[in-house]
């Protein structure tokens, strides 16, 4: 399974099919819950409706995504009643940055260059051990 990172451009492409469909059976069908589909490049995926990743989507507040690329045999059935198999392509939600937590580490990153801009600034400089001598001119200046 290939991983697929969508930088800000992309996740642009991404577009909503539909909300809170129910789910027809399993746990999460007797726990009532739903399911959001997307779509990206022509491949539809779903999402659990509580997931963080869907209000912060719709919100627009989505900066980056990761999804994992794969395939899955799908079938079908002609009018002479004929089954064919095929392989498609198949996308799965693994993780999403929000614009929060984009800003939040470009802001941790300006703070640590600009430390390391004034370690770097005063790196050149000597060093000496303090003595009695040099504490004395110093202070008498």
């Amino acid at each position: 399974m290939a991983t697929i990172k969508l930088n800000p451009e992309q996740v642009l492409e991404i577009s909503v099919i539909d909300h809170n469909n129910a789910y027809k059976n399993g746990q999460r069908a007797k726990d009532k819950k739903t399911f959001s589909r997307f779509k990206f490049d022509s491949v539809v995926f779903s999402i659990p409706s509580d997931n963080p990743f869907v209000q912060a989507f719709i919100d627009g507040q989505v900066k980056t995504v990761k999804l994992n690329e794969g395939e899955r045999e799908v079938s079908s059935v002609n009018d002479e009643g004929v089954e064919t198999k095929s392989t498609v392509k198949s996308l799965e939600f693994d993780s999403f940055i929000s614009r929060a937590q984009y800003n939040a580490l470009q802001a941790d990153r300006v703070l640590d260059a600009g430390v390391e801009y004034k370690i770097a600034r005063y790196a050149h400089l000597a060093t000496a051990p303090i003595t009695a001598d040099l504490l004395a001119e110093l202070e008498n200046g």
